[in-house]
Formats: structure tokens, C-alpha cells, sequence
């Protein structure tokens, strides 16, 4: 069983989503192929909030929800680059389009969930992610993954806040991108 289908099973998520736009048409918008776990991801959740105050914009749900997403990721992209501007040891990273940039693919209450593309293909691209004082971390693993071992309390870092059984294990899909 996939990572993302184990979240469906976990959070009681069995509606049907049927996405607008094929990932033929977004990926040559946004500029990048996405990893496969989170094309699947994106395809069996629409947008919406995830237990732990994670929420997610699926690029390919609708018109609306891809602007919603690009706007996160050239807005999150922006604030970084002034970050480095004054304080370079806070923005660690690349960032996209720079070779081995990161790219925003989800928000959190005071997270930002990034991915590192620093290797070729990108299945293999490290999860980052920072909190609101800029202290950041990794996950050495695909996205779905990492929002599975999240909620459930696997994995864990210093930045990361949640604990498990805070909120209850239900997806709410946002109405508006529906």
C-alpha cells in the first residue's frame, strides 16, 4: 500500500476527486516535473487541511487551486530571497530556479514544506521544511510519506510541533476548489 493510500484508509477519506487539469497541462505551467508519490497524492486529495495544521493546494484540482498554489510557491520563494539578502544563514537553501533549488509544495500553522531538488530525477528529492523562526529540517523521504509519518507521530524534529491525537484524523477538502 502507497503512502497516500494509507492516508485515505487513516483520515476516513473514500470520496471521489476528480481533478480539472492533467498534469500534461500544469507541470509545463509551474515550470517542473513533480515527483510520482506526489502526483498520486495530489490526485486522490483535493485541497484542503490535513490533521497537525498541514494544508495543501493540488495543483491540478482546478484553475483556482493551481493559482493558489503558485501563488504559495512564488510568495514563499520571495520571502526567502529577501531572507537571504540580510541573513544568508537563514535561507540554507537554493532557491528554485537556482540549480538544486527548493519548491514549496504545502503550508503548515507556521510551517513551510519544501521540496530540496538537488538530485535528478525527482522521486528522489528531499523533503525540507522550516518553521516561522526559520529553523529548518529534512525528511529523507517522498512527500505522502512524510505527511503520513507526521500526523502519526513517526517523525519527529525540533521544529515540528505536532503531536499526534491533538486534532482528529479527518481531511477537510476546501469547498471553494471543489
Amino acid at each position: 500500500m502507497n503512502a497516500d493510500e494509507e492516508l485515505a484508509e487513516l483520515l476516513h477519506w473514500s470520496d471521489e476527486f476528480r481533478p480539472k487539469l492533467s498534469w500534461q497541462e500544469v507541470e509545463p505551467i509551474v515550470g517542473v516535473g513533480f515527483p510520482e508519490d506526489f502526483k498520486r497524492f495530489a490526485s486522490r486529495f483535493p485541497s484542503g487541511a490535513f490533521p497537525g495544521g498541514f494544508y495543501f493546494y493540488s495543483p491540478i484540482q482546478s484553475h483556482d487551486s493551481l493559482n493558489e498554489f503558485r501563488l504559495t510557491w512564488t510568495s514563499h520563494l520571495d520571502f526567502l530571497a529577501r531572507v537571504r539578502e540580510r541573513l544568508p544563514r537563514d535561507a540554507p537553501y537554493p532557491l528554485f530556479p537556482e540549480a538544486g533549488g527548493i519548491i514549496p509544495w504545502a503550508l503548515g500553522d507556521e510551517h513551510v514544506y519544501y521540496w530540496a531538488t538537488d538530485a535528478a530525477r525527482p522521486d528522489d528529492w528531499t523533503v525540507v521544511f522550516h518553521d516561522a523562526g526559520l529553523d529548518w529540517g529534512a525528511y529523507p523521504g517522498p512527500a505522502s510519506s512524510f505527511v503520513l509519518e507526521m500526523i502519526t507521530g513517526t517523525f519527529k524534529h525540533p521544529c515540528l510541533y505536532y503531536q499526534p491525537g491533538d486534532d482528529e484524523m479527518t481531511f477537510h477538502p476546501y469547498g471553494r476548489f471543489l
